[in-house]
């Protein structure tokens, strides 16, 4: 099994380094890019096959979106969205949208707002100009209606914003949606590994070509040790990960890395690190947003988990 997952990351990598310029998708979006995407298992992987899925199973659905989210977290990120959109709309009304989107041909939108009301929905990243799923209360509904278009810190290869709620439907209980995003638990923490190490892995290379009084930055100690251990404690996040460790606790370490590891990846690069030209200042960025949506709630979750019940709420 593991010699498989290596030849699809293989396979993977190799395509998204060809197809997958992050400063050209944050130019001009990922919408030309969706059928190529789908084609390679990337937003349609581990989806049942009724969707139009190709049903691989999770841990090599986690490798996809690792290995993607180094090139273009956009991307992964997409593909992190569209699992979530199909996962919640399964068995609901609309679950025949799922087959266009796992294809490409549509696009999945979601709200990750807990003050979305009756007329307006906030914090949507989105493709189009087409629906999204937005929870209201404790019900799950499908809008339409007017975006707002908001400049987002991370993740710009999608737009991000709020919509005037013009037309809403039900199709569920918020608890689905929940359940999806719980879910996607394992996929969101590859992707926040694939942060990390495209990140490092940048700062590892940049460390080796520039010189500092004449001496390549790598060899001054600071450098080199602090790279070294970002990279042995990702290998052991991975690790833990990818053996089926608690994902509570997976969680947990994964994101009190993920905002330091990308903020010393664009140290490492000096002031040229703020440079768009250099490709690594989107990491950070992309960190800083990934934490504040989806991990603010994992001190809960962890001492949830740990007592078995609600705790450190006071």
């Amino acid at each position: 099994m593991e010699d498989e997952i290596n030849i699809i990351r293989d396979n993977i990598k190799e395509f998204s380094s060809k197809n997958l310029d992050e400063k050209e998708i944050e130019a001009n979006g990922l919408n030309n890019m969706l059928e190529k995407l789908s084609a390679q298992g990337i937003i349609n992987g581990t989806i049942e096959s009724k969707y139009g899925g190709l049903e691989l199973d999770k841990k090599t659905g986690m490798a996809i979106i690792e290995e993607v989210s180094k090139y273009s977290p956009s991307a992964a990120f997409y593909s992190y969205i569209t699992g979530i959109y199909i996962k919640a709309v399964s068995g609901s009304e609309i679950e025949d949208t799922s087959n266009d989107i796992a294809a490409g041909k549509k696009t999945a939108s979601i709200s990750f707002s807990y003050k979305n009301n009756d007329n307006k929905i906030y914090d949507v990243f989105f493709l189009s100009n087409e629906n999204a799923l937005a929870v209201i209360d404790n019900d799950l509904y499908y809008v339409s209606g007017k975006y707002e278009i908001r400049d987002s810190l991370g993740f710009k290869g999608l737009k991000f914003g709020d919509m005037e709620i013009e037309k809403k439907t039900k199709i569920g209980e918020s608890e689905s949606f929940f359940n999806a995003v719980r879910f996607m638990d394992p996929e969101l923490c590859s992707m926040s590994l694939g942060l990390m190490y495209g990140s490092i892995e940048k700062a590892f290379e940049y460390s080796k070509i520039r010189s500092l009084f004449n001496t390549k930055i790598k060899d001054f100690g600071p450098v080199a040790y602090t790279i070294s251990d970002i990279m042995s404690r990702l290998e052991i996040a991975r690790h833990y990960l990818y053996s089926n460790g608690k994902i509570e606790f997976a969680k947990n370490f994964i994101s009190s890395m993920l905002v330091d590891v990308t903020r010393t990846a664009v140290n490492i690069h000096g002031g040229y690190g703020f440079f768009v030209d250099f490709g690594i200042e989107k990491y950070y960025r992309d960190a800083v947003t990934l934490k504040s949506m989806l991990f603010m709630n994992i001190k809960n979750e962890l001492s949830n988990y740990v007592y078995g019940d609600k705790a450190g709420f006071i």
